[in-house]
């Protein structure tokens, strides 16, 4: 039978590595915005966190890995996003792969009411201005149903 001290001196190796190997990723906050398709449960950023904003630097990629349950088997996925700046009209963003299913660590068919994860990139341009921004991530079927929509609040730095 192992010693306390090695059980413990091996959950604290596992629990480093845990914490390496995800690097700086942070729990972004979110509200949905209309999910009727699906359900997200979590999103993670690849970057830093603050105040509940996710910070997204220019000249950056930003990764979110999506956790989401559909409600139906989906063989088409498609991303829109879009930013408000102080209350103003949503403004799309351009994703350079908007198929979810390409690319992106998902696998379509989607099964119903199972975990999956989705993991999109946005390249965070030089000419975004240096602002608050409400980010609106929609995933939608292909009869343009919100599997998920989330408004993440972030802030644009250089």
């Amino acid at each position: 039978m192992a010693s306390t001290e090695f059980i413990v001196a091996l959950t604290l190796l596992v629990l480093c590595g845990v914490s390496l190997s995800h690097g700086t990723q942070c729990k972004l906050t979110f509200r949905d915005c209309g999910s009727k398709q699906g359900t997200l449960n979590s999103a993670l950023y690849n970057g830093t966190c603050a105040k509940g904003f996710a910070i997204l630097k220019h000249g950056t990629t930003a990764s979110i890995e999506f956790n989401f349950q559909a409600k139906k088997a989906e063989s088409a996925l498609k991303s829109k996003v879009a930013g408000s700046i102080a209350g103003l009209p949503f403004v799309s963003f351009p994703l350079g792969n908007p198929d979810a299913c390409k690319d992106s660590g998902l696998t379509c068919p989607v099964p119903a009411n199972t975990n999956v994860n989705y993991q999109p990139v946005l390249q965070i341009l030089n000419t975004y201005p240096k602002v608050n921004v409400i980010v609106r991530w929609e995933l939608q079927d292909s009869d343009g149903g919100d599997v998920f929509c989330a408004l993440i609040p972030a802030t644009i730095t250089s």
